[in-house]
């Protein structure tokens, strides 16, 4: 009893503390995506709300895309958790700037752009009872939420895990990345790990060490870092990023200027091993 007198003012700090996010999330939400704010009030109880008319493409479609030099960006939980004013502990922190990068990377996305667009495919195309059994849905349903009201009917949308899987780089990529100088944007271990893989012996590599969370604060360092890399013939490089969030704003630059950029995420670790996210994913 003593000790739970002692900590009561540290119990209700944290509560306050949670209330008060939670009652700013709300008011964010609601004033800044009012569309989005409805459509999930209206679907957050519902068993059936999933995404009926996103195109997704196929294999052949994504490979084809691909082969044309067309850049490669993800949206998965995180950077839809970032959208919506959150943050992914020790990954990244919420930034506005980064948010807005997100609005257009989605709104300019276009058929005959420079780059493909990716999300979770595998689950926001899953009811919310689906999701609840399989223990997704509070990962999710914001992602629902979020395609279902920006998604268009005009583009297509490739699976954002299949690098995830064991050889969806190598039956991917790795074609791309023959004869091409090869730069590979990811933290310390990442490129430790691929340092002692055939990865290195198949393909001319370069390594640029990124900072392992919270990348968004050096995107400008990172993105003329990059620039210097490929100044000479940009054409003949690809560049591989998995340092978080920040990989998709570097790609979404990168493609403005005629480089082509992959942001295969956790994915690069399916290029040593298998992924540690396989297992989710069969």
């Amino acid at each position: 009893m003593v000790m739970m007198i002692i900590n009561l003012p540290h119990f209700l700090s944290r509560l306050h503390l949670r209330v008060y996010k939670i009652v700013r999330l709300f008011f964010l939400f609601l004033l800044t995506e009012p569309r989005a704010f409805l459509v999930a009030c209206r679907y957050f109880s519902s068993k059936e709300f999933y995404l009926r008319n996103l195109k997704v493409m196929s294999k052949d479609d994504l490979d084809c895309a691909i082969a044309e030099g067309k850049s490669v960006i993800r949206l998965g939980d995180g950077e839809i958790f970032l959208y919506y004013f959150g943050s992914i502990p020790g990954n990244q922190d919420y930034a506005f700037d980064l948010r807005k990068f997100f609005f257009r990377i989605v709104d300019e996305y276009k058929k005959d752009g420079a780059y493909i667009l990716g999300l979770g495919t595998d689950y926001v195309s899953l009811s919310n009872e689906e999701l609840k059994k399989r223990k997704l849905y509070k990962i999710w349903f914001l992602s629902k939420v979020f395609f279902y009201t920006k998604s268009r009917r005009d583009v297509s949308y490739f699976n954002a895990h299949f690098f995830y899987k064991t050889n969806g780089f190598r039956h991917t990529l790795s074609g791309q990345l023959k004869n091409k100088n090869v730069l590979v944007v990811a933290n310390a271990m990442q490129i430790e790990k691929l340092k002692q893989s055939p990865f290195v012996t198949e393909y001319s590599v370069t390594f640029l060490c990124g900072p392992d969370k919270n990348g968004f604060k050096y995107y400008e360092l990172l993105l003329q870092q990059i620039l210097f890399y490929v100044a000479h013939e940009p054409e003949n490089w690809r560049v591989i990023l998995a340092i978080g969030p920040t990989s998709k704003v570097l790609v979404y630059e990168l493609s403005k200027r005629g480089v082509v950029g992959y942001d295969i995420g956790q994915g690069v670790g399916a290029i040593y091993g298998e992924s540690l996210l396989e297992k989710d994913l069969r």
